[in-house]
């Protein structure tokens, strides 16, 4: 959180399997900074995000650096290493 600016938000989507936690919910209200996502590790919350992008309801085309079919998973998870790009941001084709 404490890298967006004013009206930024974050999309989380299946990370831990614990809430997040706020350690600066004042400062966050104040900027309007917004915190969204999914709490769990099922997989669930995956099929639904797909289905907000789909949908055009989500746009993370600026905060992408790369996508992959799902044949260069594992070469995809090495770019981090590889430093690619900064940030790296990588997701899937479905």
């Amino acid at each position: 959180m404490a890298s967006l600016g004013e009206l930024g938000r974050l999309a989380l989507v299946d990370l831990t399997d614990k809430p997040p936690t706020a350690t600066n919910g004042t400062l966050d209200s104040y900027l309007r900074r917004q915190s969204r996502g999914h709490d769990g590790s099922d997989g669930s919350g995956v099929v639904d995000l797909f289905g907000l992008v789909r949908g055009g309801r989500l746009d993370f085309s600026r905060s992408v650096s790369g996508a992959f079919p799902p044949a260069e998973a594992a070469r995809a998870a090495e770019a981090p290493e590889r430093e690619e790009s900064s940030p790296i941001r990588l997701a899937p084709k479905p």
